[in-house]
């Protein structure tokens, strides 16, 4: 049952905090019938990466099985390439990836907050990787005060909240609950 499986309630609520972010931004929509409804492109797009997010998430099925489903999905529905606000367009299996991806790292980080919250911690620590990007390896592996504390960074410094920031659009750092003096 879910309400017995703590882990399953965090990842539905960093599900639920994460759902005020918008990565689609998909333009030029049209529409399509599926199981006998017309629905728009875009939420038919955002419907089938929130079930790709799901079944990934929650372990239903490992990230490539749910990769190849959502692009044959949306490829037999017509969509071929998705064009962003930014003038960006992307192959559709390079979209699914990107979104999946991005939605993922960003619920766990949704997560991790959660737990800093119920721990009463201010500070976070952000993870590192070879190969960041040069704005996020100025960054990665350093300490963050959630509320801008003197001394750390602040969220405006990572760019949290921002599609290139933080847990933006192919961020792939996450960060922890940090205890100073430990």
């Amino acid at each position: 049952p879910i309400d017995s499986n703590p882990a399953l309630i965090d990842f539905i609520e960093g599900i639920i905090r994460n759902a005020k972010t918008d990565l689609s931004n998909m333009t030029n929509t049209l529409g399509v019938v599926d199981k006998g409804t017309f629905m728009g492109y875009t939420d038919y797009y955002r419907q089938q990466l929130g079930y790709a997010s799901l079944q990934v998430g929650t372990g239903t099925y490992d990230l490539n099985t749910v990769l190849e489903q959502t692009v044959r999905t949306l490829g037999v529905s017509g969509i071929r390439t998705i064009d962003y606000n930014s003038g960006r367009t992307y192959h559709i299996d390079s979209a699914v990836r990107m979104n999946v991806l991005t939605s993922l790292n960003q619920i766990t980080g949704q997560m991790s907050m959660m737990n800093a919250d119920m721990m009463g911690q201010d500070l976070m620590e952000i993870t590192a990787h070879m190969g960041a990007r040069p704005s996020h390896a100025e960054w990665q592996g350093k300490i963050v005060s959630r509320t801008g504390r003197q001394g750390y960074l602040t969220l405006d410094d990572i760019g949290y909240g921002e599609a290139t920031g933080f847990q933006g659009v192919n961020c792939r750092h996450d960060w922890f609950p940090f205890f100073e003096g430990i």
